[in-house]
């Protein structure tokens, strides 16, 4: 079978990982695409095309040839601004072509992809997270203060305020879709989750973030905390259920005094995916055995509990 992943950039750990899940499935190609040539990506895949921005017009046009073209049976979005797009195609892309397009629906999408939506129905369901407030009734009682986007990956635009001073500083330039929360003292994981195609939940995996850079954990470690693993396995299947929330999915947390504080979803594959796939949970390949119609058999003790990992740079010679 082949795969297309969008937005390839310089995602080569995505890229390998389905080349190792083709490889054990019996063969297959990646074709990668990006709106972009200036990408390391395109060294890693077997075809690299240059696409059309997602939202262009002729984008779906485009796309649909590439499936005929490419044989695609797979197609992995890899970035926020695709999800929503393909997800609105995926149905007309199965019935037209019988490729998969591994992304949730767009109920999930719209909650997952705006903080507030998220924190709001964390709240109606009982679920803990920062609580949120109002810009014009902050009181010094209330700091520290974590102010962030309500939509964006990584880090960019979040600021921690700790003074009071700070924050009449900065509260008048704040624009409108910033999210001020408590802020939280605690340690912080990254939580991978894989839903099946039945939407049941198969693995979960937290892993605690010890260092971080731009938003990306650079050295994490596998924490097979029971009530962290339940109350997150909770979570996600009430967000399949209600809202379509499918396939692999990282969920951020703190671990708080015992307990779960969740802060978002990302309802995609994030940059440290590989730590949980090499600690057991082998999203990639459940993914590809799911489209060929291929069991998924996961053992009870499937996850290496301290598993350690440290990303560092590689140089690649060609």
């Amino acid at each position: 079978m082949n795969i297309l992943i969008t937005s390839i950039g310089n995602k080569t750990n995505l890229i390998k990982y389905f080349r190792r899940a083709l490889t054990n499935e019996g063969g297959g190609r990646i074709i990668g695409v990006d709106r972009s040539s200036r990408n390391t990506g395109k060294h890693f895949v077997d075809e690299f095309i240059l696409s059309p921005d997602i939202n262009a017009n002729q984008f779906k046009a485009w796309l649909y040839a590439t499936i005929q073209q490419q044989n695609i049976a797979l197609i992995i979005p890899s970035r926020d601004g695709d999800l929503c797009p393909l997800s609105a195609l995926k149905d007309e892309i199965r019935s037209l072509f019988n490729c998969t397009v591994h992304v949730s629906a767009e109920p999930a999408l719209q909650c997952c992809l705006s903080k507030f939506r998220f924190s709001e129905w964390c709240a109606n369901n009982e679920f803990l997270t920062p609580r949120i407030l109002d810009k014009g009734t902050v009181k010094q009682e209330d700091l520290p203060l974590f102010v962030k986007p309500d939509s964006g990956s990584g880090s960019k635009g979040t600021r921690l305020i700790e003074s009071w001073q700070h924050w009449h500083n900065i509260r008048e330039s704040l624009p409108n879709n910033i999210l001020i929360q408590q802020y939280i003292e605690a340690p912080e994981y990254t939580v991978d989750s894989y839903i099946d195609s039945s939407g049941t939940v198969r693995t979960v995996i937290p892993r605690r973030r010890m260092l971080t850079a731009n938003g990306e954990t650079v050295h994490g470690r596998v924490d097979m905390t029971p009530r962290l693993i339940d109350v997150t396995r909770s979570l996600v299947a009430k967000m399949a259920v209600q809202l379509g929330l499918a396939g692999h999915s990282t969920v951020q947390c703190f671990w708080h005094k015992g307990e779960a504080v969740f802060i978002e979803v990302n309802p995609r594959f994030g940059g440290g995916f590989t730590l949980g796939v090499e600690a057991g949970a082998d999203t990639p390949r459940y993914i590809v055995r799911e489209v060929l119609g291929r069991p998924i058999n996961i053992p009870d003790n499937y996850a290496q509990d301290g598993l350690q990992m440290v990303r560092v740079q590689k140089d690649v010679f060609f």
